[in-house]
């Protein structure tokens, strides 16, 4: 068997892009293809789009190739040139962000979710209060000057004390079973028993 190769010339401008994206379900499975490469025509041309699944189970996980080299064609007829991926990439059809991950893709903040800083130089989280210290720019999980100390929650000494009698209430049924006999009991630990007896089936 003899293949026929060329080499190829590295560019600098490679304008193939694979864009892993997350998506919460996918709305319709007959129309979801068509809709969803539509969706992205405003980043590039869809190449090649791969659905991952476990066990014939979407696993919220897509798989793209991009041209991003590629414009697009506006609603009066004009090409128009593409719009620069991000971290979130907005799927009209569905009015939904998705969450995108590539090759040069800007740092996201996990805190706020937004690109451009990491969570160490957020501005929501320098606004947020610590409830162990009181101070701002954390939370309490990883507050450093966190008390050691555990809190105290009160406990009743006697439970039978603070322990209201049990009410029973009668509930009408539609269903074809006819109770005729309802007890309840308490025991000392607190715990009432429900007894019911039916006639019929």
């Amino acid at each position: 068997m003899l293949f026929k190769g060329s080499p190829s010339i590295p560019s600098g401008k490679n304008t193939l892009v694979h864009v892993k994206m997350t998506l919460l379900r996918i709305p319709d499975q007959e129309t979801f293809l068509a809709d969803f490469k539509r969706s992205l025509r405003y980043y590039g041309e869809v190449y090649q789009v791969k659905e991952y699944t476990c066990g014939g189970y979407f696993e919220r996980e897509m798989s793209v190739i991009l041209d991003i080299s590629a414009g697009y064609i506006d609603a009066s007829g004009s090409k128009v040139k593409k719009e620069p991926l991000t971290s979130n990439l907005y799927l009209e059809e569905w009015d939904y962000f998705a969450s995108a991950t590539f090759k040069g893709a800007p740092t996201v903040c996990h805190w706020c979710h937004v690109a451009g800083h990491v969570r160490s130089k957020c501005p929501e989280l320098a606004k947020t209060k610590c409830f162990s210290c009181h101070g701002n720019g954390h939370t309490a999980k990883f507050c450093k000057k966190k008390n050691a100390t555990p809190s105290v929650v009160p406990v009743f000494a006697d439970a039978s004390s603070t322990q209201s009698n049990p009410v029973i209430e009668q509930v009408v049924s539609h269903s074809d079973r006819n109770i005729s006999e309802a007890s309840a009991s308490s025991n000392p630990g607190g715990i009432t028993k429900l007894s019911l007896t039916t006639k019929g089936d």
